[in-house]
């Protein structure tokens, strides 16, 4: 999922919530509002009949990923779930930033081919 930019994020996980059985209402109100669509799809994969991966790629602006600006609460499009795994590409390093939900894996830069 491209986290590059907030309508990118915001129309992607629509989609998410659509694959997941999400009503046509409930996908135009989730367009309408930041609010309704985190919990809509929030709802959705914490309802999903099997275990899921959801990779947030080239989330390197923190609002963008949480629209109230804290990464730490666990409120925004990043999570702690147990019923399944978001893993984040990010240039944000500061691990004060994302919160004591998360685990930060370092990687280290590769070419591009």
């Amino acid at each position: 999922m491209d986290a590059a930019s907030q309508s990118a994020l915001h129309g992607g996980m629509i989609t998410v919530a659509a694959e997941l059985g999400a009503s046509e209402r409930e996908q135009r109100a989730a367009a309408a509002s930041a609010a309704a669509a985190l919990e809509l799809v929030w709802g959705q994969l914490h309802a999903a009949p099997w275990k899921w991966l959801l990779i947030l790629d080239n989330a390197d602006d923190s609002a963008v990923l949480a629209p109230d600006g804290d990464l730490t609460g666990g409120t925004g499009w990043v999570r702690p779930s147990v019923a399944g795994v978001t893993v984040v590409t990010s240039r944000i390093t500061d691990e004060a930033r994302w919160g004591n939900h998360t685990s930060r894996f370092a990687g280290r830069r590769t070419s591009h081919l």
